[in-house]
């Protein structure tokens, strides 16, 4: 059985499932809220139904940009129920709750997301971790006609570019997004970063530097730490001073000092700078994890971002679907607390071929381990 290598939380103790009218409800019990509060802090927070490590298919807290496992539960027997009443209310509710605070409600990043219940997206992840693209494209064939499943869309978008088959990967992409959105409207939910982060690269690879950026940057405001689309948005960009910004970040976010570094040494490479000054300065930024890095109008909005998709900047374009045509799900009530101040995309700069060659080829690093 492949296994990421994401750590296990040692402040979850457990968790419990149960249904309040119908909706599951999962519980992470807590020995530490405090702590959880401190790891959670500026993350975004992945719920994922996948196996857990004895092979039971159970819905699990990641927080992907940690390489942290916050906890498990097994779903049993339990697993049809739970896929009935998910889908009757478009939310698996799910909170973390123990001692030293109050708990902490997850929905923002758990409405309006839908889950592969039955394990066949579990397998294809499995497969795909394990190097077995074309084992992890079978495993999702059942899947292939029941909608909403944006992360099993993804995932097939990351097999064809594991293929070396970018278009394909884009169509993908493209179709995990519009099943990524609020209901009735275009507002991108948390969990299209991952898929927008993914998007950014094969556009650097297919050359339009400018769509990729732009992905990236809609990307980072979903999620502003993740470091594969901090290091590519900075590094196709040719400004130092925000590589220098992003790699404070990844510094700061802890567990990806191999890939910061290897970064840094690239760039030192292509611009002929000191490694060891572009690291020591990346250090000494100390940013926090909960402010944004990039702002702007229009951010998180997929019509907005629709036109830039494209294999080539004069390439036509595909709209994303009507809002109509997307089942009818309830809106999040409550807006995500995110901080917003002005920055401008970035233009391709000096060392965007570094960014397309090396730090597409990085960002594998990263993603064979989510």
């Amino acid at each position: 059985m492949a296994k990421s290598n994401f750590k296990i939380c040692e402040h979850i103790t457990g968790g419990e499932l149960s249904f309040k009218q119908g909706i599951p409800v999962f519980v992470f019990h807590a020995s530490d809220m405090g702590a959880v509060r401190d790891l959670l802090a500026g993350m975004f927070v992945q719920p994922e139904v996948l196996f857990d490590d004895q092979g039971r298919l159970a819905y699990q807290l990641l927080v992907p940009d940690r390489r942290l496992l916050l906890g498990s539960i097994p779903l049993g027997e339990q697993a049809k129920a739970v896929e009935a009443g998910a889908k009757q209310f478009n939310v698996c509710m799910t909170m973390i709750a123990g001692k030293g605070g109050q708990p902490i409600d997850l929905k923002e990043f758990t409405v309006d997301v839908d889950h592969d219940w039955s394990g066949c997206h579990a397998r294809g992840k499995e497969a795909f971790l394990a190097g077995q693209v074309k084992a992890a494209l079978d495993a999702t064939l059942p899947l292939r006609d029941l909608p909403g499943l944006a992360r099993t869309t993804h995932l097939k978008g990351r097999c064809f570019a594991a293929m070396g088959n970018d278009i394909a990967a884009l169509t993908m992409y493209q179709s995990a997004l519009d099943d990524q959105c609020e209901s009735f409207t275009k507002k991108l939910l948390p969990c299209a970063s991952t898929t927008l982060s993914d998007l950014g690269g094969t556009l650097l690879k297919l050359g339009n530097v400018a769509g990729a950026q732009e992905c990236l940057r809609h990307s980072l405001y979903l999620r502003p730490n993740n470091p594969e689309a901090l290091c590519m948005y900075a590094g196709s960009s040719g400004d130092e001073a925000l590589l220098i910004k992003a790699l404070g970040r990844v510094w700061a976010i802890g567990g990806h000092e191999a890939f910061a570094e290897k970064v840094a040494g690239d760039y030192a490479r292509a611009t002929g700078a000191s490694q060891a000054d572009v690291l020591a300065r990346a250090k000494q930024a100390q940013p926090k994890l909960t402010t944004p890095f990039v702002t702007g109008a229009g951010l998180g909005d997929l019509e907005r971002l629709a036109p830039h998709i494209s294999p080539t900047p004069s390439a036509p374009t595909r709209a994303p679907a009507s809002p109509a045509a997307k089942k009818p799900r309830r809106p999040i009530s409550d807006e995500p607390l995110r901080g917003r101040t002005d920055e401008q995309g970035m233009g391709a700069g000096p060392w965007v071929l570094l960014a397309v060659g090396g730090l597409i080829v990085l960002a594998l690093y990263l993603l064979l381990s989510k």
